[in-house]
């Protein structure tokens, strides 16, 4: 027996779809604003590196963004959630290089 998509599915599943845009916003805004707190007194060669960092997480918060939106115009909600997370993981792997590229 499946579920019918009722109109408080739907509802939830929005609702969750724009949280999860919030948070992925947030993150993005965490993002760069470490990525310009560690490039105070860098290096002309690493404020380069801040410049193509800085464009990396603008172009998968807009990728994100976009495909969540596409995914809640079709009804997707669930992977509207999913897509709006992206950041997420990708902050998560963007941090642990810098780390290791650091130390």
């Amino acid at each position: 027996m499946t579920i019918p998509n009722t109109i408080p599915n739907t509802m939830l599943t929005t609702i969750l779809a724009i949280t999860a845009n919030l948070i992925g916003l947030l993150c993005s805004l965490v993002m760069i604003v470490m990525f310009l707190a560690g490039s105070a007194n860098a290096s002309p060669a690493a404020i380069d590196q801040m410049k193509w960092l800085h464009a990396s997480v603008v172009l998968v918060q807009l990728l994100a963004l976009s495909s969540s939106v596409a995914m809640l115009y079709f009804d997707r909600g669930w992977f509207a959630c999913g897509a709006a997370l992206l950041p997420i993981p990708f902050a998560i792997v963007l941090v642990t290089v810098l780390v290791v590229m650091e130390w």
